[in-house]
């Protein structure tokens, strides 16, 4: 059994993970990036641990990384420490300027020396939605382009979907979340896909480093 350590900006990605242990469902209820992963891969994985983008203890990485570079440093090592095989994390883009690229090119780091600094696991899939999750939903919809769109943008899509853009339930259960075909930007979920398949080798991988850590 594959296990995952998700991370995301907040409840749509992550759903009940959000919520403080003595308030959190068990199962936590699940969120839009558990969604369309189990649309990829319906089982042979659980979702052992979850953390918002802003909670993550930093990495205190050497040299020039940024703070989105040790954010997903972080990422991978609370992921190691929870004994996962893989972490998945999405960032939302949040626009095109030159902020946003330098931000798309920091997590791009951060993941190619996450995997460099762990290289017995956890593999890190990962990186930023354009311009955020909820356009993936709108994509799933039907909507063109919506990788392009602003908030406004969004709320009209929404509209028209008939879908309130900040519930978490019914994001997760609208029809949009079981369709085949991948969302355009979406990534994440096609590099999820063809790990899923080296599920066994990266479990075996994880066991063997646990084991060697209690040595």
């Amino acid at each position: 059994m594959m296990r995952i350590v998700l991370g995301g900006e907040g409840p749509n990605e992550l759903g009940g993970w959000c919520d403080q242990p003595p308030y959190r469902r068990t199962p936590p209820d699940m969120g839009v990036l558990e969604a369309l992963l189990r649309r990829v891969r319906p089982d042979g994985w659980i979702v052992v641990d979850a953390v918002v983008w802003s909670s993550i203890r930093k990495f205190r990485a050497g040299g020039h990384a940024d703070a989105e570079e040790r954010n997903v440093l972080g990422l991978a090592l609370r992921a190691r420490e929870r004994g996962a095989d893989v972490v998945v994390f999405t960032r939302d883009c949040d626009g095109d300027g030159p902020q946003h690229r330098r931000r798309r090119d920091s997590i791009e780091r951060g993941i190619a020396r996450a995997n460099d600094e762990f290289p017995q696991g956890p593999l890190v899939v990962g990186g930023l939605a354009v311009r955020m999750i909820e356009a993936w939903i709108l994509a799933l919809g039907g909507e063109r382009r919506s990788e392009e769109m602003g908030r406004d943008g969004l709320e009209t899509g929404f509209r028209r979907l008939k879908l309130p853009l900040k519930s978490t339930p019914a994001l997760v259960e609208h029809p949009s979340c079981g369709v085949s075909r991948h969302p355009s930007g979406c990534g994440v979920i096609e590099e999820l896909a063809e790990t899923s398949d080296r599920g066994p080798q990266l479990c075996l991988r994880s066991q063997r480093s646990r084991s060697e850590a209690e040595s």
